[in-house]
This record gives C-alpha cells, sequence and structure tokens, in this order.
C-alpha cells in the first residue's frame, strides 16, 4: 500500500512492503512544485523587461499606508478605501481590474506568511526567482510589512 501526500517540498510518499522485491520509483517534477514558489513578473510599460517584478496585495501588506490607503477584495476584487484615503492606490485598481495580478499578489502573500524565519523566507525567495534574474524591483506597489523592512530595502 503507498500514501502519496503533496507539500510544498515535494512529494512525500509513505510505502508499505509486502514481499521480497518490491521496488518502487518517484518521479517529482517542477510542474508539481509550481504552487509552492512564489510569482515574478517581467518588466513593464516604464522597466526594461529584464527586470524581474514581485508584488504583495495592496493595502493588506502595507500596514503604514495613509494617504493612499486602498485595498482590493481578495475574491471580488472590490476596493476599500481607508479612513483617510486622499488618492487611490494605483495597485490596488490594478487588482481590482486584473484578477491575474489580484491573485498573484494573494499567492505571495501566503506562502512568504507560512514561513516562519528569515532563513526560510530567503530558501523560498531564491528557489523562486526565475534562472537568470539580474534585477528585482520589489513590491512593485509599495507594500511592505513593516517600517523596518521598508528602510533596509530603500
Amino acid at each position: 500500500m503507498a500514501r502519496v501526500h503533496r507539500t510544498c517540498n515535494g512529494v512525500n510518499v509513505t510505502v508499505q512492503l509486502r514481499g521480497p522485491n518490491v521496488r518502487t520509483d518517484i518521479k517529482i517534477s517542477l510542474q508539481e512544485k509550481r504552487h509552492c514558489l512564489l510569482k515574478f513578473g517581467q518588466g513593464n510599460a516604464k522597466l526594461a523587461p529584464w527586470v524581474t517584478t514581485f508584488s504583495l496585495p495592496a493595502g493588506h501588506s502595507c500596514p503604514f499606508a495613509k494617504d493612499c490607503r486602498s485595498s482590493a477584495d481578495r475574491e471580488t476584487g472590490r476596493i476599500t478605501d481607508g479612513p483617510d484615503t486622499e488618492f487611490r492606490c494605483y495597485k490596488a485598481s490594478e487588482e481590482a481590474r486584473y484578477r491575474t495580478s489580484r491573485e498573484s499578489g494573494w499567492h505571495n502573500f501566503d506562502l512568504l506568511r507560512e514561513r516562519k524565519t528569515t532563513g526560510e523566507l530567503a530558501d523560498l525567495i531564491l528557489a523562486s526567482l526565475p534562472l537568470g534574474t539580474p534585477f528585482v524591483r520589489i513590491h512593485t506597489g509599495g507594500d511592505f510589512f513593516s517600517q523596518r523592512v521598508r528602510r533596509v530595502a530603500t
């Protein structure tokens, strides 16, 4: 009897052997692990195509926003402005228009929040980066988890 369980680290297989000549071969493809890697974009209208971009969901991941505090609902994309919003966050507007932008930001947010240590975060980021990435524009919407991280990155 064999039991297979998918995880972000690959596939766990439990095999109970009965009989003298039992052999099990397991192949793990990158396709199976894709859901466990961060999603990166390539360039945009203002950036060269070789610049890799990284995003998190607008408003939900920038706790210190005030004048531009807006967020798109994770499921519907409907925008909610913060109490002090003077102008709407462009990233929230993008997420409202483009479901794929909203989904990739939440995908990244969820994967990062699952990590418990900076070592786990670093391992995830390095495993996810496209090969040959020369530059990464992080947090295209200006979103950071904390003031401390923001100071280090700028």
